[in-house]
């Protein structure tokens, strides 16, 4: 990632405080796991095998947090970058 982009960033992104958390992608009546690496008030950088490109939307599961809407914004060897649809108001905790 470029600084470049990390200067676009509206929300910071963190880790988790014991290493990346397991999550569930959703896409109709299927689902994916995945592993969600950082977070911020307005995305997330997660690995998949969900077969999503840029501008497919779909429920993110974490536990102990309601699903989130989103978005994927980019795809690349780093995983996928996603917004969260739901509003930068949603909070990640």
């Amino acid at each position: 990632m470029t600084a470049d982009h990390e200067e676009r960033r509206q929300f910071p992104r963190h880790g988790f405080p014991d290493g990346p958390e397991s999550g569930t992608v959703v896409v109709g009546t299927g689902s994916w796991s995945c592993v969600v690496h950082n977070v911020s008030a307005g995305g997330a950088l997660l690995v998949t095998e969900a077969p999503l490109t840029p501008g497919a939307r779909f429920t993110l599961e974490v536990g102990g947090v309601p699903p989130v809407q989103a978005e994927v914004v980019r795809a690349d060897r780093d995983g996928l970058g996603v917004r969260f649809t739901d509003g930068p108001e949603y909070r990640f905790s």
